[in-house]
C-alpha cells in the first residue's frame, strides 16, 4: 500500500479568527480526500497559549475518529502549548520529546524536533545518527532556511534556528518537513535524495501572504511531490497600469484576474496606475463598479501630462519629420510606454 503524508504548519489558530478554524477544516477535508496515512504540522498550530487552552475542547472532536494520525511539533508561538496530559484528540500526537522524538510507521522514520533556538553541531550529529537504513527519513521541524529568503517572507516573524542548505543535505534524510516560513509553498531540492519543504501559511495571517494558499502532498511510493491549492482565506494584490485610449482594456483585464480569485471581504486590493484619455472622476467610478468587495486604489491621471510633456512634444517633431511609414503605431508605442513608466510613479 502506498503510504500518503500531508504537510501543513503555521495556521496560528485563534477563536479570534474564525478563518484559521476555516482553514483547519479545509486541510483536514484534503486529508481524508486524498487518503494520507500521516498529516504533519511543522509547528505554530495555535497562534499562542491561550488559544490552545479556547480551542482544545473544540479540536478533539477535529481531532478524532479520522483515517490518519496528526503528527505535530510545537514552534515559536505555541512552544509551552503541549503540556502533558492535554487531550487534543484520539489521533493527534504532539512530539515534544526533547532534543527530538521518533515515530516510527512502516517504512517510515519520523524524526520530529520541537522549538529550539538553534540547531548546533552536537544536535546535528545526533540527527545524522538517527537516520535508519532501508527506511525513508523524514525530519520535522520549525526554522529558517538561509537561502533565496528575506525576512518579508516570514510573515511577521523574526528569522531564529537558522539552518544551511549544506548542513542540512549531510544529514541524509530524503524529507524535511519545515514550518514558519510563511509567504508562500517552497520546495528546495538539496542534493539528488533530499528535499526541503515549507508549505507556506495555510491562511494569509497577514497581508504579506499573497495567493491561493496550499499545502503538500508526499507520496512515498511514487516518489511525488504536489501542492495541493486550498479553498482558504487569502490576501492578494494586483497592480494594473492603464494606457491612454486603451481604458477598457484595463477593466477587461481586472475582472479577468478577479475571476480567478477567491474573494472574501475586502481581502484583495487592485491598484490602478497609468494615464487616461476619459475624465477623471468617471473612470474612478468605472473601475470602484467592477466588484464592490475588493479595495481599489486609484491613481490615474489625465494624459495631457504626457501629450504636453516636451520631451514627448519633441519626439513627435521628430517622428513627423522622419521617413517612417508607420508613425501612427509609433506614436501609440512611444505613448504606452511613456504610461507605463510614468504611471509606476503615480
Amino acid at each position: 500500500m502506498t503510504i500518503k503524508i500531508l504537510h501543513t504548519a503555521d495556521l496560528h489558530l485563534s477563536k479570534k479568527k474564525p478563518y484559521t478554524i476555516a482553514a483547519l477544516d479545509e486541510i483536514l477535508k484534503v486529508a481524508k480526500k486524498n487518503e494520507v496515512e500521516i498529516l504533519t504540522i511543522g509547528g505554530d498550530l495555535f497562534d499562542k497559549r491561550d488559544d490552545a487552552e479556547d480551542l482544545r475542547i473544540e479540536l478533539r472532536s477535529k481531532f478524532s475518529k479520522n483515517d490518519f494520525k496528526i503528527i505535530a511539533i510545537p514552534g515559536n508561538h505555541d512552544t509551552d502549548v503541549y503540556r502533558e496530559g492535554l487531550d487534543f484528540g484520539e489521533n493527534f500526537i504532539p512530539m515534544t520529546d526533547e532534543p527530538f522524538g521518533i515515530y516510527p510507521h512502516k517504512d517510515i522514520n519520523l524524526v520530529a524536533i520541537p522549538y529550539l533556538d538553534e540547531l548546533n553541531q552536537d544536535m546535528l550529529e545526533k540527527l545524522k545518527k538517527e537516520t535508519k537504513a532501508g527506511k525513508t527519513n523524514i525530519l520535522l521541524l520549525h526554522c529558517t532556511l538561509d537561502i533565496g529568503f528575506s525576512s518579508g517572507d516570514f510573515g511577521d516573524e523574526k528569522k531564529y534556528c537558522p539552518i544551511s542548505k549544506s548542513k542540512l543535505e549531510k544529514l541524509g534524510y530524503e524529507y524535511i518537513l519545515a514550518g514558519h516560513f510563511h509567504t508562500k509553498t517552497d520546495i528546495v531540492k538539496l542534493n539528488e535524495k533530499s528535499v526541503f519543504i515549507y508549505p507556506g501559511s495555510p491562511t494569509s495571517i497577514t497581508t504579506k501572504e499573497l495567493g491561493k494558499r496550499k499545502v503538500v502532498l508526499i507520496d512515498l511510493e511514487k516518489n511525488e511531490i504536489k501542492e495541493i491549492p486550498l479553498k482558504t482565506f487569502y490576501h492578494n494584490k494586483l497592480i494594473e497600469t492603464v494606457i491612454a485610449d486603451k481604458e477598457d482594456d484595463a477593466i477587461s483585464n481586472i475582472e479577468k484576474w478577479l475571476k480567478k480569485q477567491v474573494i472574501y471581504e475586502k481581502n484583495i486590493e487592485v491598484t490602478v496606475n497609468g494615464f487616461i484619455n476619459r475624465n477623471e472622476t468617471e473612470y474612478r467610478k468605472a473601475i470602484n463598479e467592477i466588484d464592490e468587495n475588493v479595495i481599489f486604489i486609484y491613481n490615474c491621471k489625465e494624459v495631457g501630462q504626457i501629450l504636453n510633456d516636451p520631451l514627448f512634444i519633441k519626439f513627435l517633431g521628430k517622428l513627423e519629420e522622419s521617413d517612417y511609414k508607420d508613425k501612427r503605431e509609433i506614436e501609440d508605442l512611444v505613448l504606452e510606454i511613456a504610461s507605463k513608466i510614468l504611471g509606476q510613479g503615480s
